[in-house]
């Protein structure tokens, strides 16, 4: 199995091993303090990706999974209930967006023979 099957196959079960972990370090920081230390993380392991791709995916798919289900509380906690509906439909969009546009350039780097696989 190559490196990269490997980090496909493990980044759905480390994001969703990384969702009630974070759920209870947010329940007791609270989400705003919670979402600034996962990006600072997140951050971070853009720069461990040149040491250690496995450990940086492992970061990612930790922290990123439960990025989402943050930002939907921090939506109700700072806008109310009235329009969380929109306000989460617009989030959401903005993911999946996000989502598509990362990984057409994580392709891209790939293909093009980036350093980070073999």
């Amino acid at each position: 199995m190559s490196q990269l099957q490997l980090i496909i196959s493990l980044f759905p079960l480390m994001s969703g091993l990384g969702r009630p972990f974070l759920g209870v370090i947010s329940d007791r920081l609270g989400t705003m303090k919670t979402l600034l230390m996962i990006n600072s993380l997140l951050s971070l392991s853009q720069i461990i990706v040149l040491i250690n791709v496995f450990l940086s995916s492992t970061l990612i798919g930790i922290l990123g999974g439960a990025m989402i289900t943050l930002y939907f509380s921090l939506i109700g906690e700072l806008y109310g209930s009235k329009y969380s509906t929109s306000n989460i439909g617009i989030l959401y969009a903005g993911k999946a967006i996000s989502g598509f546009l990362g990984s057409i350039a994580f392709n891209y780097i790939y293909l093009a023979g980036g350093i980070f696989y073999d």
